[in-house]
Parts: structure tokens; C-alpha cells; sequence
């Protein structure tokens, strides 16, 4: 993984735009545990790519951890009433 941490970071280095990129690296630092690097890059992806319905998915999983419900719902309504997502995180937290 921390393979795949270098080669998302050299790509957000040659193309800062890649919301891919900082959606994976995100990603990947969620599975290691390092939730507020995650989260940071959950942001970046967000900022790159506002109607990524994932990522602010995954960002409100993040705040869940750290029991900041209330921005975690905040993200939730936004991606189910602004983007109008069909997102299976969203449904998987809301039961």
C-alpha cells in the first residue's frame, strides 16, 4: 500500500486535477487506518469533483468514525438532495 500511496501522490504531483487520484489515495489510506489523511483527500476529491456522490460518501464514513454525526449528516442530505445520487453507501447508512 505504500506503493500505491507514491504512485497517487506522483500523480496528483504531474496532474494536481485528478480527482481520481485523490479519490484513490483517499482510499487507500482509509484501508491503512490513517482516517484523517483519508479524510483530507476524501476533501480534495470533493473540491476537484463536486458531484462525486462517493466521495462525499466516504468522507461522511470517515466523520462517522470520528462520531461527527452532525457534518456527517450535513454530507449525507447533500448527496441525497442536491446530487439526487443513488449511492449504495448512502443506503448502506441509512439502514
Amino acid at each position: 500500500s505504500e506503493a500505491a500511496i507514491g504512485q497517487f501522490k506522483y500523480i496528483l504531483e504531474k496532474d494536481p486535477k485528478s480527482w481520481q487520484a485523490a479519490f484513490n489515495l483517499a482510499a487507500v489510506y482509509e484501508l491503512k487506518g490513517m482516517i484523517d489523511d483519508a479524510a483530507q483527500y476524501y476533501k480534495k476529491a470533493i473540491e476537484l469533483d463536486p458531484k462525486n456522490s462517493n466521495a462525499y460518501c466516504s468522507l461522511a464514513k470517515i466523520l462517522i468514525a470520528k462520531k461527527d454525526y452532525k457534518s456527517a449528516q450535513v454530507l449525507l442530505d447533500h448527496v441525497k438532495n442536491k446530487l439526487g445520487a443513488n449511492n449504495h453507501y448512502l443506503h448502506l447508512m441509512q439502514g
